[in-house]
């Protein structure tokens, strides 16, 4: 039997006002669902630039102040789980290397790197020299799918240590 248009839209009217109504009662499940995406759509409106320093042989992003400050807060296991699933984001974001865009899974990447620190160790237990979980900002479409499915596997294991 189909409902009435009318009572639909006052059960839609219903579902919004006790959406707000949980969110300002402080439910987290209501929260998360109105603020993530927002959270992600501001790393993906950050000005940085990836500088190479020669010194450490790797790219540094200049805005990682800016991106610790946004991150405040933002460390339980679903905002890293959020983070890791972007990682394959290919968006592009207001960030840049070698004045081209990267996209919004290396802003996601830098984030959750900079929450989290995973030493991959191979099955000797020696430290892994290589591990698709660690790219650099211009990683291809390929190594960011890698390097969420890494990621998330090591933060549903808890393998990782919080910076």
């Amino acid at each position: 039997m189909k409902r009435p248009r009318i009572l639909t839209r006052l059960c839609a009217i219903t579902l919004l006002c006790s959406g707000g109504y949980l969110a300002a009662q402080g439910s987290s499940q209501v929260k998360e669902m109105s603020s993530r995406p927002a959270f992600i759509d501001l790393l993906k409106r950050m000005n940085g630039v990836y500088h190479w320093n020669a010194a450490t042989k790797s790219y540094v992003f200049d805005q990682k102040a800016e991106l610790e400050r946004l991150l405040t807060g933002r460390d339980d296991r679903n905002d890293l789980i959020e983070l890791a699933d972007c990682i394959d984001d290919l968006q592009p974001s207001n960030s840049t290397l070698n004045g081209k865009q990267v996209p919004v899974g290396i802003i996601c990447y830098q984030a959750l790197t900079q929450l989290i620190y995973f030493e991959p160790t191979t099955q000797t237990g020696d430290v892994a020299k290589h591990w698709p979980g660690y790219i650099k900002p211009d990683a291809s479409q390929r190594q960011l799918k890698l390097a969420k499915r890494a990621w998330l596997k090591v933060i549903e294991a808890g393998k990782y240590s919080k910076l």
